[in-house]
């Protein structure tokens, strides 16, 4: 353990100007540090009456040389040649004897007599406090509210998402329901039948989200389902943030013009949805297996 020569800095005070209770000073050290003192450094004493006659507020710069500390002491009183230990749970240090002085912020030519009780005191408030005040209070009650009405709505969809299991896990479903819309729409004879099967790709993309990513995606928006993606699932919505938002938004829009919607629009989505899930079942497969 090393051995630093360390000296009070008063930065500046005044020889007249004393220090009290709960000032701050700079104890500027010099020797050789294995490591320098990171920011949790601080004084380590022996005897528990003597915590906190020095305590450590700031580490202002430290080097394997020398290092700075803005300490303050807590108790007044005069302290002689002390023999401090400075430590930030890695590099541990002693010092050299260190002098200081500390009085108490209370006048000692006076004896302290506890303040009488005093009061009751009647305030008058403006209309408009008390008007702000409510505002405040009835905002700061709906939030809590909202919180909790979305946290058990969402508790209430999560407990509803084993209804939807198959014996097959989840991807090998997906594929197969792709593998008879495939079938339907190589069938389709005109284009009335496409608005229906483009709510069926739908419902099997966002069915294939239930069973793999535990999210109630028939339930949820758009904007929620990939909040609750982004919530449970941080890594894959970072990777594939645009390709969600992607398939969402096509498959919302379909929805949103069924008259428009054609056995081409089927083929493009299916093939979407398909190519989407594949790159989601690969992130949970990886994850499954690291």
């Amino acid at each position: 353990m090393s051995v630093v020569n360390c000296q009070v800095d008063l930065q500046g005070r005044a020889p007249d100007q004393q220090l009290t209770v709960g000032d701050k000073f700079l104890l500027s050290c010099d020797g050789d540090l294995s490591t320098p003192l990171k920011d949790t450094a601080q004084f380590q004493f022996a005897e528990e009456d003597k915590k906190y006659t020095l305590h450590v507020l700031k580490v202002q710069e430290s080097t394997p040389h020398n290092f700075k500390l803005i300490v303050t002491s807590y108790k007044p009183g005069e302290y002689k040649a002390q023999k401090l230990k400075i430590t930030d749970g890695v590099t541990t240090v002693d010092t050299s004897d260190i002098s200081w002085q500390v009085n108490s912020i209370l006048d000692p030519s006076q004896e302290p007599k506890p303040f009488p009780s005093e009061g009751p005191f009647l305030i008058s408030y403006p209309l408009w406090f008390w008007l702000t005040l409510m505002v405040i209070v009835v905002m700061i009650s709906s939030l809590f509210g909202l919180f909790v009405y979305r946290k058990k709505r969402r508790h209430k969809l999560k407990a509803h998402l084993d209804s939807f299991s198959t014996m097959l896990p989840p991807f090998s479903q997906f594929s197969r329901d792709m593998r008879v819309a495939r079938r339907k729409i190589e069938m389709m004879k005109d284009e009335e039948q496409a608005a229906e099967m483009i709510k069926k790709i739908d419902e099997d993309f966002r069915l294939y989200l239930i069973r793999e990513l535990k999210v109630p995606a028939l339930q949820l928006s758009d904007r929620e389902l990939l909040a609750e993606i982004k919530r449970e699932h941080p890594y894959l919505y970072k990777i594939h943030k645009a390709d969600l938002l992607r398939i969402l938004s096509e498959m919302t829009n379909a929805k949103s013009d069924l008259n428009r919607v054609k056995v081409k629009d089927c083929v493009d989505l299916s093939f979407l949805s398909r190519q989407i899930a594949e790159k989601i079942h690969a992130v949970k497969r990886k994850a499954k297996d690291s």
